[in-house]
């Protein structure tokens, strides 16, 4: 979630405390406090940053800051006259305490701090100078909380620049030629009379054959059953078959549309219900379907084709029913080497673009279902370019 917050403007931030709720308003409560975006980290371990930071603040810039976490509202000179006579004798936990209970807070889904009953009784019969000393304590502490997260954002500083200096020091030298022999034709006729029984003459399938393990697809694609919606689906491109079979392991008889004669004369051939024609062309006469896939197609579609093709799935939908469009992600550092491989590609499809594609359609619940890890060496801190592939999933409320 953090990733997707933005830092905001400080003339914003009043605004945001005031309108966020649950993590997003602790994200920002945090932002409020410290100046910065908190790191990921449980909802619980947030609130207490933000109490340590709140009280480590002094006199009206505390209650500044609680009347706006606690009552999001900004403080009013009684409540500042009033507050601040009491911070004289009780203690900061003692102030948010009694703002927390107040009825003002109660209608606020807001941050919080209640004291419980043995400490309340304590703070209030104990001596000033304990109190006193408890405060200062708990200062220290925070002032030691603020030390060591600025001494692990140096160390995580420095640990970047020792990977750097790492890299620099790997020998880079490669030889002056490389030579590669290679024979795909005769692997890839072999995987047709695995497959198919027979050899092919297709272009495209001699290079599916070659460049995508049909076992490999299957494991992958089980990714997406739990997307499947209803018992009337459609895969578009069905290709191979691979989720056509995937499919009809777990109960659903779907309908395949295949644009290539020969895989759709051998998928019936294996009993499957495929139709030998276009995605758009199919669906111009389809209706109520509850689940429609398109699992490495949608970046074979000219603009055009493609924009009537989103359109055209979301009318044969029925109420609730879902599309699942999976296709290279190239964000990812190996993303167009892998989309280019393939002549029939047409242009890469950002991943933020086709989710933005769906929803100008009419889609709701959009999600980006990213796979495929990329390897180690080319990891990077941004999620969305450490997969090779993705899916975007949308719905038709």
């Amino acid at each position: 979630m953090i990733e997707e917050i933005k830092n905001p403007p400080v003339k914003d931030i009043y605004a945001l405390l005031r309108e966020k709720e649950g993590k997003e308003f602790y994200i920002y409560a945090y932002y409020y406090i410290y100046g910065v975006l908190p790191d990921e980290m449980p909802l619980e371990t947030l609130k207490e940053e933000i109490l340590f930071g709140l009280l480590s603040l002094e006199g009206e810039e505390f209650l500044k800051k609680a009347y706006m976490l606690i009552l999001k509202r900004e403080i009013d000179e009684d409540g500042k006259k009033h507050f601040k006579k009491l911070l004289n004798y009780r203690l900061k936990e003692e102030i948010l305490d009694i703002i927390s209970r107040s009825q003002e807070a109660k209608t606020k889904n807001a941050f919080k701090f209640r004291l419980n009953i043995i400490k309340k009784i304590l703070y209030r019969f104990l001596s000033c100078e304990y109190r006193l000393t408890e405060r200062n304590s708990y200062k220290k502490l925070t002032q030691e909380n603020i030390r060591l997260n600025d001494e692990i954002t140096q160390l995580k500083f420095a640990l970047g620049e020792i990977k750097n200096e790492i890299y620099e020091l790997k020998p880079k030298n490669v030889a002056k030629t490389y030579l590669q022999e290679v024979e795909y034709i005769k692997h890839a006729q072999n995987e047709c009379k695995r497959l198919f029984n027979r050899e092919c003459r297709d272009y495209y399938i001699l290079f599916e054959n070659i460049f995508y393990n049909s076992n490999a697809v299957i494991e992958l694609q089980k990714i997406y059953l739990p997307y499947i919606r209803g018992k009337n689906v459609v895969d578009i491109g069905c290709g191979r078959g691979e989720f056509l079979s995937l499919l009809t392991q777990n109960g659903i008889n779907a309908v395949g549309v295949e644009t290539n004669p020969e895989l759709c004369g051998y998928l019936t051939e294996k009993g499957f219900n495929v139709k030998n024609t276009d995605a758009n062309t199919f669906l111009k006469n389809a209706s109520g379907i509850d689940t429609i896939t398109a699992l490495e197609v949608i970046e074979h579609m000219d603009t055009s084709y493609l924009e009537e093709f989103i359109k055209l799935s979301y009318s044969a939908l029925n109420k609730n029913g879902t599309v699942v469009f999976e296709t290279v992600n190239p964000l990812a550092n190996t993303g167009l080497g892998n989309f280019y491989m393939d002549i029939t590609h047409k242009k890469p499809l950002p991943p933020q673009m086709m989710a933005f594609w769906l929803e100008y359609a009419g889609f709701k619940n959009i999600k980006i279902l990213y796979s495929s890890p990329v390897p180690k060496e080319y990891v990077t801190p941004y999620m969305d370019k450490n997969y090779q592939t993705y899916a975007v999933i949308g719905e038709k409320i």
